[in-house]
């Protein structure tokens, strides 16, 4: 910018921050130099996270073995912007789980129930069994995850026992 003596001007800021910038408070400093002379103005600058994703899943279900169990989770887009999630269960036995949805787009502000369906094994343990449920932005780094647990019942454990564990006889004899 070039001014003349007593003259003024305008000088415009346009900022854009990049996706992966952290959302916080920031300084953006113009320094005008004339002559030698510096002078500063600082504009404080607050980036807003824009892109945020809130989830629920908190039932916790007990099944036998070869059982299904569904449970639901919420998905909800709370930023500002559309955004595409990835849907995945994280735990030990993913193997157990099947979700209704993988990928889901939601506009803002909406929200949406995805399955997630449970079957052990036929011969798994009894025991609890804790899984997360997570979503991730494919366009931002928004994410979210919930966690859930399914108890395992002993529904077919048994006991074998014998009234007479010592057995005498001679050979060719019938007891």
């Amino acid at each position: 910018l070039f001014l003349t003596k007593n003259s003024e001007g305008l000088i415009y800021s346009y900022v854009t921050p990049k996706l992966t910038t952290n959302a916080g408070p920031y300084n953006l400093n113009v320094v005008v130099i004339s002559n030698g002379i510096s002078k500063t103005i600082t504009h404080n600058i607050t980036v807003n996270d824009c892109h945020t994703i809130s989830t629920a899943l908190n039932e916790q279900k007990s099944i036998c073995p070869g059982e299904l169990a569904k449970y639901e989770f919420s998905v909800k887009n709370t930023g500002s912007y559309q955004e595409t999630y990835n849907i995945s269960a994280k735990s030990l036995i993913n193997e157990w789980i099947t979700l209704s949805d993988t990928i889901l787009t939601l506009s803002n502000g909406t929200s949406k129930t995805i399955y997630a369906y449970v079957r052990p094994k036929q011969d798994a343990r009894d025991g609890t069994y804790e899984f997360d449920v997570v979503a991730k932005s494919l366009t931002s780094n928004a994410l979210s995850s919930s966690s859930s647990s399914v108890y395992i019942k002993p529904c077919y454990n048994y006991n074998i026992n014998v009234d007479n564990n010592n057995l005498n006889f001679c050979e060719h004899t019938r007891q």
